[in-house]
């Protein structure tokens, strides 16, 4: 009986640590959901002619774009987003006007995002958020 008890007592414990452990996962999709909310203005853009030596390059441009609260996705310039799905910590889905789909690692440091498409060579964006 006692036996029993223990094991009930461990079932229980490790059902509480999983509902965190989802729970906790939820919480972070949704931080990273609330960081990259906003306006971003594109100010580099990353290249790499095949050599191995890829390179930022600084863009004078006007091109920005907006993640709403919504999903939507607000942009000028050459960005054909119309939404937008956060995936996971460093993966957001896009989807295009023509409603393909388009799935991008992302990364956020301070006031940086940059979006690293996937690319036979290096190659990626990097926006300054602007309030």
């Amino acid at each position: 009986m006692v036996l029993r008890v223990i094991y009930i007592m461990k079932y229980i414990n490790r059902s509480y640590l999983l509902f965190f452990l989802f729970a906790f996962a939820a919480c972070a999709t949704i931080n990273q959901t609330s960081t990259v909310v906003g306006k971003w203005r594109l100010t580099e853009t990353l290249a790499d002619i095949g050599d191995g030596k890829e390179k930022w390059h600084r863009v004078e441009s006007e091109s920005n774009i907006i993640f709403n609260n919504d999903g939507t996705i607000t942009s000028t310039g050459s960005a054909d987003y119309q939404s937008y799905t956060i995936l996971e910590s460093n993966k957001i889905e896009f989807t295009l006007r023509d409603n393909r789909k388009q799935v991008v690692s992302f990364k956020i440091e301070g006031s940086t995002l940059i979006l690293s498409p996937q690319c036979i060579e290096a190659c990626g964006s990097k926006y300054v958020r602007v309030n």
